[in-house]
């Protein structure tokens, strides 16, 4: 049986993204947005995950960067609620 795709909040509890409150979910959809498109391109030196300024020393294009935030599962999660998509989603 193939485990559900879970999120992680900043304290580390992880959430199924069916677990996911719509708020949420969207709201998490556009902070993966706002990072992947400040990070295009980039090389970026640190040590924490969600701080832009704190990646550690890796590379990508945009839509690279969503997938490493695991944004089409989430966003495949969202359309299959009826939920409305704003931006680039």
């Amino acid at each position: 049986m193939k485990k559900e795709k879970t999120w992680t909040t900043k304290e580390g509890k992880e959430i199924p993204y069916s677990e996911l409150e719509d708020s949420h979910l969207l709201n998490i959809l556009k902070l993966i947005e706002r990072k992947a498109e400040k990070l295009d391109g980039e090389i970026i030196d640190g040590g924490g995950f969600w701080d832009v300024e704190d990646i550690w020393g890796v590379e990508g294009t945009e839509e690279e960067w969503r997938e490493k935030f695991g944004y089409s599962g989430l966003k495949a999660e969202a359309i299959k609620r009826g939920l409305t998509l704003t931006n680039k989603s």
